[in-house]
């Protein structure tokens, strides 16, 4: 079986079907890592709810989540959007799982991430099996088909194609 490979043949194991319950068992820590954040915060006097790495609303329609984990994390300094739509940072690439923690705690600020660690290669763009990806005008910082990517996502059972060819932090 090739793994890392988007295509699957009749009769073969999907990639997803290998890696689902690692990203489940991976969830589920982060998962817990929020939600005793979330405890102590409470026990601290401050209202404080998490919201966990997968299963969290989304609207279909768009494509969109009701909170942008992504952007988030982008504002908390933890990297930057690049051209694969993912946050990249300058440690993980776009090798990251996320969950939020929405709190009333005032938390000390993070310095801003300078420059961004995706530096327009386009590996992302030109590797895309699902065609999903393009390059971005001067003024956006990507341009995805939303729906492109989830429906190939959904036929192939997985694909984590921008995120193998993409060049950062792949030490």
């Amino acid at each position: 079986m090739d793994l890392v490979s988007s295509e699957k043949r009749f009769g073969e194991a999907a990639a997803g079907d290998l890696f689902g319950p690692h990203l489940d068992y991976l969830s589920g820590r982060l998962n817990r890592g929020i939600y005793i954040l979330a405890n102590q915060y409470r026990g601290s006097g401050f209202r404080s709810i998490p919201l966990p790495s997968q299963g969290t609303p989304t609207d279909t329609r768009f494509q969109r989540g009701l909170i942008s984990f992504k952007h988030a994390a982008e504002f908390a300094s933890l990297g930057k959007i690049g051209y694969n739509s993912l946050l990249v940072s300058p440690q993980f690439g776009p090798r990251m799982r996320l969950a939020c923690l929405v709190t009333e705690a005032i938390l000390p600020a993070t310095p801003r991430l300078g420059q961004n660690p995706c530096d327009g290669c386009g590996k992302c763009v030109e590797h895309c099996p699902a065609g999903a990806l393009s390059t971005p005008d001067a003024d956006q910082p990507y341009a995805i088909n939303k729906f492109a990517c989830a429906s190939f996502r959904q036929g192939a059972t997985a694909c984590a194609t921008c995120m193998r060819v993409c060049p950062v932090a792949r030490n």
